[in-house]
């Protein structure tokens, strides 16, 4: 497994194991040697958040990539619609990359993640959601108003892609990560370690500190147990224990207030 992310041979045990089991329920082998086996964690990489007014410099500084002064200057929209997107929906690289028109109803403020793409050797690969979680994940009404006016410019065709790459074929994440996204980065006022994946983490922190259940930051992030949600986030929660406790005081108060006098 060298080369590969801890993440992913972790996935691959698990399938492996799976599979093996199928195996012993048949008859075919006496155990699973799949049992057992472990993989080395790797380091987890610290995670980035973003508030609010810095996702919206950071979509606007994407839709507006540096070129040559000999070159007219161009503006991605879509681009900066993608950014704030994923920001406020945590959706993967893959998962966005893939989105199709007919899954996404701006009216209901609702889009189906059905599908996530990958770059294997230089192709393409369609397939179902990491852990398989197709879900149906909500949109920010004033964010689905944005993405109803980006569908009018897309073709009636339910399979075609929400995004696309600047020649219109299908995003490839490694081109906009490179050309649009890394480069964003590096010219607006925000941490400089920033990656794409952190916008995921950013829509997390966000739902968070709005109070959002553990379990709906689950459902809407497609992880696949509430605890790899609590693993990844948890240390985020102890943030919102002074805003708890001061609500519980204002109840306990209020209760006080209303006792009969003796």
């Amino acid at each position: 497994h060298a080369g590969l992310a801890p993440g992913t041979v972790g996935e691959a045990r698990k399938v492996l194991r799976l599979v093996l089991q199928e195996a012993v329920r048949a008859d075919a082998i006496r155990r699973n040697p799949a049992d057992g086996l472990r993989v080395p964690r790797g380091r987890r990489d610290e995670m980035v958040y973003l508030d609010a007014d810095e996702v919206l410099v950071l979509a606007d500084a994407v839709a507006t990539p540096p070129r040559p002064k000999r070159h007219e200057a161009k503006q991605w929209p879509a681009y900066s619609l993608l950014v704030r997107l994923v920001a406020f929906t945590g959706l993967r690289a893959g998962e966005v990359a893939a989105l199709r028109v007919g899954r996404v109803n701006p009216l209901h403020g609702r889009l189906h993640v059905e599908e996530s793409v990958a770059e294997v050797h230089g192709a393409l690969v369609y397939g179902p959601p990491k852990t398989y979680a197709l879900r149906a994940v909500p949109i920010p009404a004033s964010l689905a108003l944005d993405l109803d006016t980006h569908l009018q410019s897309r073709p009636p065709d339910p399979d075609a892609f929400v995004f696309t790459a600047a020649d219109g074929g299908p995003l490839r994440h490694s081109n906009f990560y490179r050309r649009y996204f890394k480069p964003a980065v590096s010219r607006v006022p925000i941490d400089p370690r920033m990656r794409f994946h952190d916008l995921r983490h950013t829509a997390a922190a966000l739902m968070i500190a709005e109070g959002a259940h553990l379990l709906a930051v689950k459902e809407r992030l497609g992880h696949s147990t509430i605890q790899v949600t609590a693993d990844r986030y948890g240390h985020l929660f102890p943030s919102l224990e002074e805003a708890l406790t001061g609500r519980l005081d204002d109840t306990y108060a209020a209760a006080l207030a209303r006792r009969p006098r003796v």
